[in-house]
Protein backbone atom coordinates (compact mmCIF):
# COMPACT_ATOMS: atom_id res chain seq x y z
CA UNK A 1 0.00 0.00 0.00
CA UNK A 2 2.82 2.25 1.00
CA UNK A 3 4.67 1.92 -2.72
CA UNK A 4 1.02 2.29 -3.92
CA UNK A 5 0.76 6.02 -2.41
CA UNK A 6 4.96 6.80 -3.49
CA UNK A 7 4.27 5.86 -7.26
CA UNK A 8 0.73 8.21 -6.80
CA UNK A 9 2.38 11.49 -5.21
CA UNK A 10 5.33 10.77 -7.70
CA UNK A 11 2.91 10.73 -10.44
CA UNK A 12 1.05 13.78 -9.28
CA UNK A 13 4.38 15.83 -9.35
CA UNK A 14 5.39 15.11 -12.40
CA UNK A 15 1.90 15.75 -14.03
CA UNK A 16 2.20 19.31 -11.81
CA UNK A 17 5.63 20.13 -13.44
CA UNK A 18 4.08 19.64 -16.69
CA UNK A 19 1.47 21.66 -16.26
CA UNK A 20 3.67 24.16 -15.31
CA UNK A 21 6.12 24.12 -18.63
CA UNK A 22 2.16 24.46 -20.49
CA UNK A 23 3.43 27.50 -22.02
CA UNK A 24 6.38 28.62 -23.64
CA UNK A 25 7.05 32.23 -22.59
CA UNK A 26 10.08 32.91 -25.45
CA UNK A 27 7.66 31.68 -27.95
CA UNK A 28 8.23 34.27 -30.94
CA UNK A 29 4.86 36.05 -31.19
CA UNK A 30 2.66 35.56 -35.04
CA UNK A 31 -0.26 38.02 -36.34
CA UNK A 32 -3.23 36.44 -36.29
CA UNK A 33 -6.44 37.66 -37.53
CA UNK A 34 -9.91 37.40 -34.95
CA UNK A 35 -13.66 38.08 -36.15
CA UNK A 36 -15.06 39.78 -33.11
CA UNK A 37 -17.77 42.54 -32.40
CA UNK A 38 -16.52 45.96 -34.01
CA UNK A 39 -17.32 47.97 -30.77
CA UNK A 40 -15.15 46.04 -28.30
CA UNK A 41 -11.72 47.56 -29.42
CA UNK A 42 -13.47 50.90 -29.74
CA UNK A 43 -13.80 50.75 -26.04
CA UNK A 44 -11.15 48.53 -24.72
CA UNK A 45 -8.70 51.06 -26.20
CA UNK A 46 -10.73 54.10 -24.96
CA UNK A 47 -10.00 52.78 -21.57
CA UNK A 48 -6.30 51.58 -22.54
CA UNK A 49 -6.50 47.73 -22.37
CA UNK A 50 -3.80 45.67 -24.82
CA UNK A 51 -6.23 43.59 -26.39
CA UNK A 52 -2.91 41.10 -27.93
CA UNK A 53 -2.11 40.74 -23.91
CA UNK A 54 -5.51 40.69 -22.76
CA UNK A 55 -5.86 37.48 -25.64
CA UNK A 56 -3.10 35.75 -24.67
CA UNK A 57 -3.30 36.19 -20.89
CA UNK A 58 -7.37 34.90 -21.67
CA UNK A 59 -6.13 31.98 -23.45
CA UNK A 60 -3.52 30.72 -21.05
CA UNK A 61 -6.26 30.74 -18.41
CA UNK A 62 -8.85 28.48 -20.93
CA UNK A 63 -5.98 26.14 -21.39
CA UNK A 64 -5.03 26.25 -17.53
CA UNK A 65 -8.40 25.32 -17.11
CA UNK A 66 -8.25 22.69 -19.92
CA UNK A 67 -4.81 21.16 -18.63
CA UNK A 68 -6.24 20.88 -15.08
CA UNK A 69 -10.22 19.69 -16.08
CA UNK A 70 -7.70 16.52 -18.02
CA UNK A 71 -5.24 16.25 -15.61
CA UNK A 72 -8.25 15.50 -12.74
CA UNK A 73 -10.33 13.33 -15.27
CA UNK A 74 -6.63 10.86 -15.56
CA UNK A 75 -5.58 11.37 -12.33
CA UNK A 76 -9.02 10.67 -10.11
CA UNK A 77 -8.96 7.04 -9.95
CA UNK A 78 -5.53 7.53 -7.80
CA UNK A 79 -7.11 10.84 -6.28
CA UNK A 80 -9.77 8.46 -4.79
CA UNK A 81 -7.36 5.65 -4.17
CA UNK A 82 -4.89 8.66 -2.04
CA UNK A 83 -8.17 9.76 -0.24
CA UNK A 84 -9.55 6.35 1.10
CA UNK A 85 -5.99 5.39 1.97
CA UNK A 86 -5.90 8.68 4.05
CA UNK A 87 -9.23 7.95 5.30
CA UNK A 88 -8.34 3.78 6.59
CA UNK A 89 -4.82 4.76 7.90
CA UNK A 90 -4.84 8.39 8.84
CA UNK A 91 -2.25 10.90 7.18
CA UNK A 92 1.72 10.28 8.03
CA UNK A 93 2.74 11.37 11.74
CA UNK A 94 -1.21 13.02 12.51
CA UNK A 95 -0.32 12.19 16.12
CA UNK A 96 2.19 14.93 15.88
CA UNK A 97 0.12 17.98 14.28
CA UNK A 98 -0.92 20.61 16.12
CA UNK A 99 -3.75 21.75 14.07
Amino acid sequence: MRIRLRMLVMTLKIRSTKMQMLYDQATPKKATNHNIRSDLPKMAWSINVVLSATLEKALEAKLAESEAEQWQSENSDAIKAYHDAISGHGCFAEEHRSF
